[in-house]
């Protein structure tokens, strides 16, 4: 009894089991829309997301900036007081913007627009991405305090009110209440940011402090924008060259595989601070193995939900006959996405040794390629739909590997062999690219085979995160700073 009572005051296992319970609301909340929308009206809704999504990038990376310098000046209350203040001030002029770009769409006539007929939801674009913007800083800045109870509110209450109201509004309108719940759901979470009164900070402008936090944003936002844009992008390409119900197929695919995303996002914030403090180290061999010893977790536990999730969703669709013919489009989304996950360990690393630079130019190439190469699958091979996604995935291993190699440059002899391998180990190149070689040729049971070679290969990491999650369920202050 003693040791359930202590898994269950845990806040590791309380923070983790509540993004599994939300993930889950929200996979069933995307379903039951899916269904009662149809393909074009979820069309409708996924391109609304689209430009919530554009608004939502336009931070200048002011987050991610107080992010790093937050755990930098940990131990000096003056300074963190100084940064959160300024910070929040900076995010009140990135409002204003917003607000400017939002009015520019009743004065100028977009043929592009008009396609999805979007009039009567316009203005919940711009009011939930500006408390998004709100939210997403006070997240930071309650992450870094370790309060994360208010965190877990915040990114479960939406999903929770977004899961009660699908099943109480009526379908005429069930578009308007989704938007309308977002809109609620996020601002509820903001008053309690607000009112638990746990931000360390005085009202008082400091233009030393705000041009700290914006000279070191400018290159973080350079390279988050343009590294979320890569898959905001490939959104666009098909929203514009495809049927409003293609796009339909493909948000309903995209939010299924995003649901993975999102969980393994949680984690990633869950321990990022924590994973910054450790990497800023002068120790280039204790930092190669904190590297190596993160990325056979993080990396490992990723793909496994990968292969999990590619055998699950073939039964999943199997309740909802209309959106069966997703399947492909899901498949190649969940692969595409999934490559996101071999660069989180050495892009923290260049982030944490402020090489914010470095990765801007280098998240800027990625979304030219990802521009490339999408322009040239849709207009010159005309590929089916579930194809374009893989532009994102070629992007996202550019990215990588180009990540890896400055990593490997900074803090080890390193060859292309060496070098590849601690972006790609062949334990996951092997069932990865079984699983990409037999989805794309129909092979049957493809998922079942390439999940068997998978827990083969990565037996002894498998093994290692059953005893790193029991080692967190005991000690919760793992992820403080």
């Amino acid at each position: 009894m003693k040791k359930i009572l202590k898994i269950f005051s845990n806040k590791i296992f309380l923070y983790i089991s509540s993004r599994y319970l939300t993930y889950f609301l929200q996979f069933i909340s995307s379903i039951y829309i899916a269904v009662n929308l149809g393909p074009y009206y979820f069309g409708v809704y996924g391109f609304i997301l689209l430009l919530i999504s554009y608004l939502s990038t336009i931070n200048f990376g002011i987050t991610h900036s107080t992010t790093v310098l937050l755990v930098q000046s940990k131990t000096n209350e003056k300074e963190i007081s100084k940064i959160v203040s300024n910070s929040i001030l900076l995010i009140f002029f990135i409002s204003l913007l917003v607000i400017i770009l939002s009015f520019l769409f009743f004065f100028i006539d977009i043929d592009y627009f008009k396609k999805y007929n979007i009039n009567s939801y316009i203005l919940f674009v711009p009011i939930i991405a500006i408390i998004g913007h709100f939210n997403i800083l006070f997240l930071t800045i309650y992450r870094f305090k370790n309060k994360l109870f208010e965190v877990a509110f915040q990114q479960s209450f939406r999903p929770f009110l977004v899961f009660i109201s699908v099943f109480i509004a009526p379908k005429e309108n069930l578009l308007y209440i989704i938007l309308l719940t977002y809109l609620i759901g996020d601002f509820i979470p903001l008053l309690l940011f607000i009112f638990k009164r746990q931000l360390p900070f005085e009202f008082k402008f400091s233009l030393n402090a705000c041009k700290k936090i914006i000279v070191k944003a400018l290159y973080l936002f350079m390279y988050i924008s343009s590294f979320g844009m890569i898959l905001i992008t490939t959104r666009t390409f098909i929203s514009y060259y495809y049927s409003v119900a293609d796009f339909g197929f493909f948000s309903f695919s995209f939010s299924l595989a995003n649901a993975i995303l999102l969980f393994l996002q949680a984690l990633t914030f869950l321990f990022t601070p924590k994973i910054l403090d450790k990497l800023n180290s002068n120790n280039n061999t204790e930092t190669l193995l904190t590297i190596e010893k993160i990325n056979s977790i993080y990396i490992t536990f990723s793909y496994f939900l990968l292969f999990l999730a590619i055998v699950f969703f073939p039964f999943c669709l199997d309740f909802f006959p209309k959106w069966k013919a997703s399947l492909p489009t899901l498949n190649m989304s969940v692969i595409s996405i999934m490559m996101i996950s071999n660069s989180f360990t050495f892009s923290s690393f260049l982030m944490a040794k402020n090489k914010e630079k470095l990765l801007s130019l280098i998240s800027i190439l990625s979304l030219f390629i990802n521009i490339l190469v999408s322009f040239l699958l849709i207009r010159v091979f005309n590929v089916k739909m579930e194809y374009v996604i893989l532009s994102t995935m070629i992007s996202y291993f550019i990215f990588g590997l180009l990540s890896t190699y400055y990593v490997y440059k900074i803090i080890s002899n390193y060859n292309f062999i060496k070098l590849f391998n601690g972006f790609l180990p062949v334990r996951l190149l092997i069932p990865y690219f079984v699983l990409i070689f037999s989805l794309s040729f129909n092979v049957s049971y493809a998922s079942y085979i390439s999940l068997l070679i998978f827990i083969i290969l990565n037996f002894k990491e498998l093994l290692s995160i059953i005893i790193y999650i029991k080692k967190a369920i005991n000690n919760s202050s793992l992820i403080d700073l």
